[in-house]
């Protein structure tokens, strides 16, 4: 195997990986642990007019999060929004 077959290989697997590497971390990103995120929703696709489309782009899309310990001090806030 000369040099060149040799590079072109470590070429296609470092590509290859990092294909998968950014394929396995969008996978992750729409794991719910623990608490609700607006990412949960990013696969969702609705019909609209006939038309596939997804629906972060028909809609806004948060989710809330606990800010305190008690309810005097804290109480339940918008963490994030996804707008289009």
């Amino acid at each position: 195997m000369t040099t060149d077959m040799m590079d072109e290989l470590l070429a296609d697997a470092r590509e290859r990986m990092h294909k998968s590497v950014e394929a396995i971390r969008n996978e992750f990103g729409s794991v719910r642990t623990g608490r609700a995120s607006p990412a949960l929703l990013d696969r969702i696709q609705v019909d609209y007019y006939g038309t596939a489309t997804p629906l972060k782009q028909l809609a806004t899309i948060s989710s809330l999060r606990w800010s305190g310990t008690s309810q005097r001090r804290g109480g339940w806030r918008s963490a994030t929004s996804v707008a289009t």
